[in-house]
């Protein structure tokens, strides 16, 4: 990393140097960019809102690939991927409304008494039941076979969640 204060002072101190001493592209590319978030006074919060900006398009990424792995898992079920996308559509939307309710509901408690956990641990036990008896009823599986289905779908969407937010932590850095 380098001392100057500005991008122009850290470019004109690498045209002072000798070509073969410069930094390279990606070590000029990152100290570029740690200048201009260390310019800022709070750098996390321009990292978070660059991260925002980006969750439309990683949802965007997401539904058809939560598809993709549905039809991964009921391959036997003999449906096409439209079918399983617009599964991947349907619980998507519900999770959000569910969200929304629950932050609405921990609002509207908020001037009496705090139970925002309590609403929390609320929403998320129904849209754990949600999905299952959904993916039992879409799909007409077994109990016990949704069940196992479910946590492997869990595993598989944690992951691709994770790959994702690391996508946007890398592109709001890299973008930003």
């Amino acid at each position: 990393m380098s001392d100057e204060n500005s991008i122009e002072e850290y470019e004109k101190a690498q045209r002072a140097l000798p070509k073969e001493k410069r930094d390279n592209f990606i070590v000029n590319y990152f100290t570029k960019k740690s200048i201009e978030y260390n310019k800022n006074p709070d750098p996390s919060a321009k990292i978070g809102e660059d991260m925002i900006k980006y969750v439309p398009k990683m949802m965007f990424l997401l539904l058809p690939l939560f598809a993709l792995i549905l039809k991964l898992v009921y391959i036997r079920k003999k449906r096409y991927y439209y079918e399983h996308l617009i599964y991947s559509f349907h619980t998507h939307s519900a999770i959000f409304l569910s969200f929304i309710v629950a932050k609405f509901l921990s609002w509207l408690t908020g001037f009496v008494v705090d139970v925002s956990g309590l609403i929390l641990f609320a929403g998320i036990v129904y849209v754990t039941w949600y999905i299952y008896r959904s993916l039992r009823t879409f799909y007409g599986s077994k109990r016990w076979v949704t069940l196992l289905k479910f946590f492997f779908l869990f595993f598989c969407y944690s992951m691709l969640l994770t790959f994702c937010f690391l996508g946007i932590i890398a592109i709001s850095f890299i973008g930003g």
